[in-house]
Order: structure tokens, then sequence, then C-alpha cells
């Protein structure tokens, strides 16, 4: 008889609770709890906007715009859907989710505070390619030439931390969105011991947004330029975390 270590049974117990809470109906679940607790910090804290109408502004005209934070604020930048809420008519807010596990899930979330999420990374199920394929990038900058919205993180879903790794200049110079960074401070929150040092708030905070000026990218760029162009939109976004805790 076959002696099982206790590595296999570990192995073993992680993929069965993977399966279970990556199933459909736990998936459903899990993003209800989220989104009453992300509404619990909305209405249990102080909100503070700087430069909120060049953001309101951008959906009013219909203006294409990609919000731009960090990583691990996505609990937080939401909650701006309260102030989109404002603007009447205004066209859809798409947010960008892999379509793995916990992309799914965040998926969920988005969906279910009237974003329109758009699932990326490849159908290859390797957890390496987590990527968004050229169909999800010409459904991103198609949207986005309608004068919709794009909420991104760019320096998810892996990092590294306050690092662009993403598409999103290409996307904005494709579709002629403009940049817009952004970023958020909470006075109560847990720093969780993640790559990103996600940001887990809590209820009775002061909650502080910060909006800079809009990043116009030019049609044709060369390798060099987009380079440039990263660090740019990594300063700025730097920048806007910095003044968000300062208010």
């Amino acid at each position: 008889m076959k002696k099982i270590s206790w590595y296999d049974i570990k192995t073993k117990f992680k993929h069965i609770l993977r399966l279970f809470l990556y199933s459909f109906i736990m998936q459903e679940i899990l993003a209800y709890i989220i989104v009453f607790y992300m509404k619990l910090i909305y209405y249990t804290s102080k909100k503070r906007y700087k430069n909120l109408d060049i953001f309101l502004n951008s959906l009013r005209n219909g203006e294409a715009i990609l919000i731009s934070s960090w990583h691990n604020t996505i609990m937080l930048m939401p909650l701006l859907m309260y102030q989109i809420k404002r603007i009447k008519n205004h066209k859809e807010i798409n947010s960008l989710s892999s379509k793995h596990g916990d992309g799914k899930i965040v998926g969920n979330v988005m969906n279910k505070l009237n974003f329109v999420n758009i699932s990326g990374s490849s159908n290859s199920g390797n957890k390496k390619d987590r990527g968004i394929t050229i169909n999800d990038l010409k459904k991103i900058i198609k949207n986005l030439k309608k004068g919709h919205s794009l909420a991104i993180t760019p320096d998810g879903p892996r990092g590294p931390k306050y690092k662009i790794n993403s598409q999103i200049v290409n996307i904005a110079r494709l579709s002629g969105g403009k940049i817009l960074p952004c970023s958020c401070h909470i006075s109560k929150s847990i720093r969780l011991n993640s790559w990103d040092q996600f940001v887990f708030p809590l209820p009775f905070s002061k909650l502080n947004y910060f909006f800079d000026d809009k990043i116009e990218i030019p049609k044709s760029l060369t390798a060099e330029e987009i380079e440039k162009k990263n660090l740019e939109i990594e300063e700025r976004i730097i920048f806007c975390r910095k003044e968000a805790k300062k208010f």
C-alpha cells in the first residue's frame, strides 16, 4: 500500500478548496459579500475629492478615458461609481480582469457595481498567461472609440508594485482615449502581506480621492517613447497617491 505524505494531503486539500471557492455559486456569494463590505466602507466614511471635475466632465462630454490607479486600491477606486451616477446618460465604464479564479471574483464585483467587466487573459489554462489576448484588446479599443471609458490597474495583476506592466499606452494610442492618473487614500486600513501590499479598508474612515490632468498619447510612438510614457504615467499616479494622503 502506497504511503501518503503530509505534503500530498495538503496539496489535495488546497486543490479541493480552490475548486470550492472558484465554483460559480461561491464566486457569486463572495462577490455579494465583497460588494456589501465596499458599500459599508463608502457609507460610513467621510469622502473628500480633489480635481473631481476633471473626471466627471470627461464622462459628461462622452470623452473616452483610461482611469488609472494602482492595484492595491482595487477595493476603493470602484466606489467612484457613486459619483459617476451623478452624470445622467453617461457611457459605460469598462473594467478589466483575468479569466482565472481571483479575476472572476473581481469581475463579478465590478459588474455588481455597474461597471461592464471585460474578462482578459487567454483560454490556455496556463497560470503564467494572464495578459489580455488580441481579441480582448480589440474589444477594449472598439469600446473606447465609442466613448466608453476603462478602469485599469496598470501594475496588475502580478506586479511589480507601482510599475507599468500593461498595454496601457498602446491601448490609449490605438483608441484615442486619454489616460487619467488618480489615486485614493483611506485613513484606516490593514496592509496585507501581498506583492502589492493590498489596502484592506476599514469602516468609519476618511476617504480621499485625487485626480491629475489627463495624459494624451500620440498615435505614433517608438518603443523608446512608449517606455518614457510608461515612466510618466508611473510618476503621475505616484504623485496622485502622495497628494491623496495630504488633505
